[in-house]
């Protein structure tokens, strides 16, 4: 797989470039390449485009968001894995807080439907798997926040 990083200043013809990049390797072979753009409507906006110069219809799964492309390749190359983005994460965090007791998130029991705290745990979560469970907890205000993480992790983990 080639990657062509294409950089300018403004209408230097950094588009064009690639449209013919693009038109070349779509003559070729309509699947050989990939289109990673910043935002779904900019990849969408861009696909739209480029069908239109080519007055052709495009492989709409050609263009693609960059974290799209980056979920896409993880779980290409960890098959048994499974891979939650984070707002998968938060659905899991919310109903975990949602069907918590008051004894099992203390004081913050008012606020288990409050989406700062759902926020906040899912970040956390996401902390004690990228920097591990003892640096987190380390790093958290007090008594009480580290035992609503990891009364969290633990359900996460039951769940699974």
């Amino acid at each position: 797989m080639k990657l062509h990083i294409i950089e300018g200043p403004a209408l230097s013809g950094k588009t064009d470039h690639l449209a013919r990049k693009m038109e070349q390797a779509h003559h070729e072979n309509p699947l050989s390449y990939t289109f990673l753009g910043p935002t779904g409507v900019f990849a969408k906006e861009f696909s739209e485009w480029f069908s239109r110069r080519l007055n052709s219809s495009i492989p709409k799964s050609s263009f693609l968001v960059i974290d799209q492309f980056a979920d896409d390749i993880y779980s290409h190359t960890h098959p048994g894995m499974i891979y939650a983005d984070k707002h998968l994460l938060k659905v899991f965090v919310a109903n975990i807080l949602g069907s918590a007791t008051q004894k099992e998130l203390g004081p913050f029991y008012p606020l288990k439907d409050s989406l700062g705290l759902i926020g906040f745990v899912s970040e956390a979560v996401t902390e004690a798997k990228d920097d591990g469970e003892s640096d987190l907890m380390s790093r958290l205000a007090n008594d009480q926040a580290r035992s609503l993480i990891q009364f969290v992790l633990k359900e996460l983990r039951a769940g699974l």
